[in-house]
């Protein structure tokens, strides 16, 4: 089973409510269809096998899905199940817990640990941090484009990447322009 990863770490407890990975969206986002997509609502209290796999780097690492949140603690993974060909989007709503935590999402990986300490995936990360940074980074090569932005604690935030394969766009909350957008022509591998 080829697991690609959609890997959200926290140092302390990170939630989502829905998370949402699908191709085929052209009217919305200019991507090209190949039959890719699914929802998951994490309201089932189970992590769903078909969709995902935990990975659990630490020993006080956790993924847990429960009263219809999903939560990741000291940099527990989530892994996708089915690989993302050609362009797609990921979009979920997520709050942080901790000033500390952060939320890193990382693209077009094949699943290599490029630092043992952090465990850090090779591949293009999209990072958001609870204290204000947002960057769209290769990992281990440093940020491609970088701001910040009001995140705090506590608060629902909408999150939507698009990666049309050239560029990667993120956006939050409602708003119709990126809040980041960096070009890459990282490829897994």
């Amino acid at each position: 089973m080829n697991l690609n990863p959609l890997k959200a770490l926290a140092p302390r407890t990170l939630v989502f409510i829905w998370l949402w990975l699908a191709s085929g969206l052209g009217h919305s986002a200019g991507l090209a269809g190949n039959g890719f997509g699914w929802l998951d609502e994490f309201d089932d209290d189970a992590i769903d096998g078909e969709l995902w796999s935990a990975y659990l780097p630490f020993p006080s690492s956790s993924v847990v899905e429960s009263s219809e949140a999903l939560t990741l603690q000291s940099r527990g993974m989530l892994l996708t199940t089915e690989e993302a060909r050609g362009a797609y989007e990921v979009r979920g709503r997520f709050r942080m817990q901790n000033p500390v935590d952060h939320l890193r999402i990382v693209l077009r990986s094949d699943l290599t640990v490029l630092d043992p300490v952090y465990k850090d995936l090779t591949g293009v990360m999209v990072a958001i941090e609870a204290g204000g940074q947002v960057f769209i980074a290769e990992v281990g090569k440093g940020a491609m484009a970088v701001t910040n932005v009001s995140v705090g604690t506590g608060r629902w935030i909408d999150l939507r990447i698009v990666d049309c394969g050239g560029v990667i766009a993120l956006y939050l909350d409602s708003d119709p322009s990126p809040l980041l957008q960096a070009r890459s022509n990282h490829r897994p591998g």
